[in-house]
């Protein structure tokens, strides 16, 4: 083993423990405790619930069938562990695995480029609450994993151009079962890349047909599901809205949104755009039509958005696109502008590490608040117990005046103890209500 495969392997287990660490930290909260008090596996009831969730709530099939697999109050401590370690596992593929993209897989993880690249990553997903929301469990195993799975798919198949074609069409099947929104965006990706290989007369990957194939059969299969209406029509304020003023709606709340931040997937587009422009290796027909996905890709979110809002995990997808495309294009670029730039940062690489390293610090101790936080809470819950107390209240998180600092998805105890997240805890453990301190 050479000393550059040491320092690969050595990083690799840093960036682990590190992801371990915080994971470690997240405790329980929201959905979290529905799906560990189902106990699927123990009770039988695995099939039971994948049926009544497709009829009457969601036909996200995959997703679903994750989380009632690997949750469980009965063997928590080794649901949990399972979970954050292979939380832990794909957080750090997530992150080798871009670098390994944007690059085209030219530099070494122990290089000053990883250096550059490792800052510009945690400084974006940890200031958009990426994550800080895919941290949180239920996320983790509906939205993350698959995320990383597609990543990787993408490496191998566009990067090293390998066809793996029966591996692709499991993993279109998966994704197609996994969410709608994941269906909608990919499709609207795989058509750009069909179109833009057909206009430049190059040949397409196998691998992606076959990978379409599986994602439009599991598509199908999930936008037909009775429950997807169910929980749209629950969820949604008007039925009869037009979809003109759909999109209208969608325009103004993507322009206004606050939080999750919407606007900075619009200046990494018009990065996107000047560093693809200035880069010879594009031709003009295919900056026209990765831009036009770009920006079409956004409005797959339109109804979901229009309907209950643009949360955190609608924008997570974007997050990831639009950071990709906007480093490839700066690391393919070698216009005389990006080659000084990108010189000018590996001299200041000195500069990105201590930036990287107070970013993850500052994370890694808001988590490690959280972690102490909920220790705190822990022994409440146990000294209600001795005292045979049966409607509790308890103190809500906060750090530096925020409920959810950096995104971090914990609190969602509120003043009302009919609210079915104060009910999930109160179920989960054992009182009859609870509700939040200081209402």
């Amino acid at each position: 083993m050479n000393k550059s495969l040491k320092q690969q392997i050595f990083i690799s287990f840093i960036i682990f423990l590190y992801f371990l660490f915080i994971n470690c930290c997240q405790p329980l909260a929201m959905d979290d405790f529905w799906r560990a008090l189902n106990d699927t596996l123990v009770n039988g009831s695995f099939f039971h619930f994948l049926a009544q969730d497709y009829t009457g709530w969601t036909g996200r099939m995959s997703a679903q069938a994750l989380v009632y697999a690997l949750f469980s109050k009965k063997y928590l401590t080794l649901s949990l562990l399972t979970i954050n370690i292979i939380n832990s596992i794909s957080m750090s593929l997530f992150v080798i695995f871009i670098f390994k993209i944007v690059t085209r897989n030219k530099y070494s993880l122990a290089s000053k480029d990883f250096i550059i690249y490792s800052f510009f990553f945690a400084l974006m997903f940890t200031w958009t609450g990426f994550i800080g929301q895919v941290i949180w469990k239920t996320a983790a195993i509906q939205y993350l994993w698959g995320y990383v799975i597609l990543t990787i798919l993408y490496y191998y198949l566009i990067i090293q151009n390998k066809k793996f074609c029966l591996i692709s069409l499991i993993v279109g099947l998966f994704i197609g079962l996994y969410n709608e929104q994941f269906v909608g965006v990919l499709l609207v990706f795989c058509l750009a890349y069909f179109i833009e290989r057909k206009i430049n007369n190059k040949i397409i990957n196998k691998g992606i047909l076959f990978f379409l194939t599986g994602l439009l059969i599991g598509g199908v299969v999930l936008i037909a599901a009775p429950g997807n209406y169910v929980r749209m029509d629950q969820m949604s304020s008007d039925q009869n809205i037009s979809i003109f003023s759909q999109l209208l709606y969608f325009i103004h709340i993507f322009r206004y949104n606050l939080w999750p931040h919407t606007m900075i997937i619009v200046w990494l587009f018009i990065l996107y755009f000047i560093f693809a422009a200035t880069n010879q290796k594009n031709s003009k027909v295919s900056i026209i039509i990765y831009s036009l996905t770009l920006i079409i890709s956004i409005f797959i979110m339109a109804p979901l958005a229009t309907s209950y809002g643009i949360q955190i995990r609608l924008m997570l997808i974007y997050y990831i696109i639009f950071f990709i495309a906007v480093m490839q294009q700066f690391y393919d670029n070698q216009s005389i502008t990006i080659t000084l730039i990108y010189r000018f940062f590996k001299k200041s690489y000195i500069v990105f590490l201590i930036g990287l390293i107070t970013v993850v610090g500052v994370m890694g101790n808001a988590y490690y608040s959280l972690y102490k936080f909920n220790q705190h809470r822990q022994e409440i819950i146990a000294e209600s117990h001795s005292k045979k107390i049966e409607n509790i209240t308890i103190p809500t998180f906060e750090l530096h005046g925020e409920t959810e600092p950096y995104g971090i998805t914990f609190e969602a105890i509120t003043c009302d103890s009919s609210n079915d997240n104060n009910k999930a805890f109160a179920a989960f453990y054992n009182f009859k209500t609870v509700k939040a301190e200081d209402c």
